[in-house]
Protein backbone atom coordinates (compact mmCIF):
# COMPACT_ATOMS: atom_id res chain seq x y z
CA UNK A 1 0.00 0.00 0.00
CA UNK A 2 2.65 2.56 0.81
CA UNK A 3 4.29 1.92 -2.94
CA UNK A 4 0.91 2.72 -4.13
CA UNK A 5 0.38 5.63 -2.05
CA UNK A 6 4.06 7.32 -3.12
CA UNK A 7 3.20 6.89 -6.99
CA UNK A 8 5.89 4.75 -7.46
CA UNK A 9 3.47 1.87 -8.69
CA UNK A 10 0.20 2.07 -10.41
CA UNK A 11 -3.27 0.09 -9.38
CA UNK A 12 -4.05 -2.55 -11.51
CA UNK A 13 -7.32 -1.56 -11.81
CA UNK A 14 -8.70 -4.60 -13.05
CA UNK A 15 -11.17 -7.87 -12.13
CA UNK A 16 -12.25 -11.18 -12.72
CA UNK A 17 -16.01 -12.17 -13.31
CA UNK A 18 -16.36 -16.41 -14.30
CA UNK A 19 -19.77 -17.76 -14.36
CA UNK A 20 -19.60 -21.41 -14.71
CA UNK A 21 -22.59 -23.77 -14.70
CA UNK A 22 -24.34 -25.89 -16.73
CA UNK A 23 -24.36 -25.99 -20.46
CA UNK A 24 -27.16 -23.99 -22.31
CA UNK A 25 -28.33 -21.82 -19.65
CA UNK A 26 -27.72 -18.75 -20.79
CA UNK A 27 -23.78 -17.69 -19.34
CA UNK A 28 -22.66 -15.98 -22.52
CA UNK A 29 -25.73 -14.37 -23.51
CA UNK A 30 -25.90 -12.75 -19.76
CA UNK A 31 -22.41 -11.53 -20.86
CA UNK A 32 -23.12 -10.14 -24.12
CA UNK A 33 -26.51 -8.53 -22.66
CA UNK A 34 -24.32 -6.63 -19.90
CA UNK A 35 -21.15 -5.76 -21.87
CA UNK A 36 -22.99 -4.70 -25.48
CA UNK A 37 -26.47 -4.56 -24.70
CA UNK A 38 -26.90 -7.61 -27.70
CA UNK A 39 -29.51 -10.73 -27.73
CA UNK A 40 -29.23 -13.29 -29.87
CA UNK A 41 -31.64 -16.40 -29.60
CA UNK A 42 -29.64 -18.31 -31.43
CA UNK A 43 -26.53 -18.08 -29.29
CA UNK A 44 -24.30 -20.98 -30.28
CA UNK A 45 -23.43 -23.19 -27.11
CA UNK A 46 -19.85 -22.00 -26.41
CA UNK A 47 -17.67 -24.83 -26.46
CA UNK A 48 -14.73 -24.67 -23.55
CA UNK A 49 -13.64 -20.89 -22.88
CA UNK A 50 -15.51 -18.13 -23.68
CA UNK A 51 -13.20 -14.57 -22.47
CA UNK A 52 -14.75 -11.41 -22.99
CA UNK A 53 -13.33 -7.56 -21.52
CA UNK A 54 -15.93 -5.43 -20.35
CA UNK A 55 -14.61 -1.84 -19.38
CA UNK A 56 -16.48 -0.69 -16.25
CA UNK A 57 -16.80 2.67 -14.21
CA UNK A 58 -16.45 2.54 -10.38
CA UNK A 59 -16.27 5.77 -8.22
CA UNK A 60 -14.83 7.87 -10.98
CA UNK A 61 -12.44 5.48 -12.62
CA UNK A 62 -12.40 2.50 -14.96
CA UNK A 63 -11.53 -0.74 -14.60
CA UNK A 64 -10.94 -3.79 -16.72
CA UNK A 65 -13.81 -6.87 -16.13
CA UNK A 66 -12.77 -10.08 -17.73
CA UNK A 67 -15.65 -11.70 -17.34
CA UNK A 68 -15.08 -15.56 -18.47
CA UNK A 69 -17.56 -18.21 -19.06
CA UNK A 70 -17.46 -21.94 -18.63
CA UNK A 71 -18.76 -24.44 -20.44
CA UNK A 72 -19.24 -27.83 -19.05
CA UNK A 73 -17.07 -27.11 -16.12
CA UNK A 74 -17.45 -30.80 -14.78
CA UNK A 75 -15.32 -31.68 -17.70
CA UNK A 76 -12.63 -29.38 -16.79
CA UNK A 77 -12.92 -28.92 -13.18
CA UNK A 78 -15.30 -31.74 -12.06
CA UNK A 79 -14.49 -31.16 -8.18
CA UNK A 80 -14.70 -27.55 -8.22
CA UNK A 81 -17.92 -26.04 -7.79
CA UNK A 82 -20.70 -28.56 -7.70
CA UNK A 83 -24.13 -27.34 -8.51
CA UNK A 84 -26.86 -28.24 -6.83
CA UNK A 85 -29.74 -30.37 -9.52
CA UNK A 86 -32.40 -29.49 -6.88
CA UNK A 87 -33.18 -25.75 -4.38
CA UNK A 88 -34.89 -26.05 -1.35
CA UNK A 89 -38.45 -24.62 -1.16
CA UNK A 90 -39.08 -21.62 0.22
CA UNK A 91 -42.03 -20.40 1.76
CA UNK A 92 -42.66 -16.40 1.57
CA UNK A 93 -45.52 -15.37 3.14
Amino acid sequence: MRLLRSGEVRPLNEAKLLLIGQGSVGKTSLIERLIRDKYDKNQPQTDGLNVQTWKVQVNNKYIRLNSRTNANHQHYAPNCCPIPTRYPRRHYH
